[in-house]
């Protein structure tokens, strides 16, 4: 860590030198709700808005099945009210990473004002007095060294973009498929239809469950991205596979078996949003390995 010098010229008069003390190292200033973003709310905002969802859902069911004077639940819209709240609120708390002003307007000026008195500082280097009675030494020309940069963790770039929000959504939505599986195989037998009998709804809504814990465990465990990676794309093969078996299901309908039928509907929706999620993070994860092994 010496700091070399030139070479002193030669005819030139020593001048007299000073004597430094280097000024202390500023800490490092966060940004704003830094350590509230190292806690992830954004995951909780993801499961808020999908609940939010599933609120609406249940209230659209209620509305065109009851009339209003039947229940409270419907004559005050009780499910629509909170499921849309609850959106709305998970919106917010998804768009904090991006605006930290919508957390609190009091909260965000004390932290811009920590934030200001931690970066305006003296980076002036202030010399002692100069002893009586001490030869002046030679003075050498210095130059100052380069500033190192910012040196980033292990998947930065792809951290930046929450992975673990989508991953919320795959552990949620592959519970809904759970909960449909089980009704199926309580409410019809085995030879009724291929979604039952191969226990889509169960085996998809695992898989999807176990993808989601991994895309969340990336934030601390950088080193499971292959194996992210991997789940994702046997998430993709495993919906195409189960939205094969529910086409034909399908094409069998028939008013014997509507609420099933109805049901699978809303499974092959949701089959195409897991695997929606799972492209998306499949093409974050491939872009960031290829990058790595650049």
């Amino acid at each position: 860590m010496d700091i070399h010098g030139a070479d002193d010229q030669p005819g030139r008069e020593p001048p007299i030198v000073r004597h430094y003390q280097a000024s202390e190292l500023l800490p490092v200033v966060k940004g704003p709700l830094h350590d509230l973003l190292q806690k992830q709310p954004a995951v909780l905002g993801s499961l808020q808005m999908v609940s939010g969802l599933l609120s609406v859902g249940v209230g659209i069911v209620f509305a065109a099945s009851q009339n209003m004077d039947e229940s409270l639940f419907t004559l005050f819209r009780v499910s629509q009210l909170t499921g849309a709240l609850f959106i709305i609120a998970g919106v917010v708390s998804n768009l904090l990473f991006k605006y930290p002003e919508l957390l609190a307007t009091e909260i965000l000026g004390s932290l811009k004002s920590f934030t200001m008195a931690c970066a305006v500082a003296d980076m002036d280097i202030h010399g002692a007095d100069e002893q009586p009675g001490r030869e002046p030494p030679i003075v050498r020309h210095y130059q100052a060294s380069e500033l190192l940069p910012v040196v980033k963790g292990p998947l930065h770039d792809l951290l930046q973009k929450q992975p673990a929000v989508l991953g919320s959504l795959q552990m949620v939505s592959g519970l809904l498929s759970v909960g449909v599986g089980i009704v199926f195989a309580a409410t019809q037998n085995m030879d009724e239809s291929l979604f039952t009998l191969f226990r889509v709804s169960q085996l998809t809504g695992a898989l999807f469950i176990i993808a989601g814990v991994v895309s969340n465990l990336l934030f601390k465990y950088p080193e499971l991205l292959a194996v992210s990676l991997m789940v994702n794309c046997g998430c993709i093969v495993v919906a195409v596979v189960a939205a094969c078996l529910i086409s034909v299901d399908l094409a069998n309908w028939s008013a014997l078996n509507d609420d099933h039928m109805r049901i699978e509907v809303l499974e092959l929706c949701v089959l195409g949003l897991e695997a929606f999620l799972s492209a998306v993070l499949c093409f974050w994860f491939f872009k960031e390995k290829r990058a790595k092994s650049q």
